[in-house]
């Protein structure tokens, strides 16, 4: 039952992507990036008082 609904959510998601690819086109907009967590850089420096 949960893998059912896993792939459901997946072929959702696939979905919603192509409408939003066809609509961004049907209305001229440029494709956005895509949305995730950034990347964190390797020489980040934690706030002050934090321990490592």
């Amino acid at each position: 039952m949960l893998n059912s609904k896993l792939q459901r959510i997946k072929e959702l998601i696939q979905e919603k992507e192509r409408v939003d690819t066809e609509l961004a086109q049907l209305i001229g907009e440029s494709e956005k990036p895509k949305r995730g967590r950034r990347k964190k850089e390797d020489n980040t420096t934690l706030p002050a008082g934090a321990e490592t």
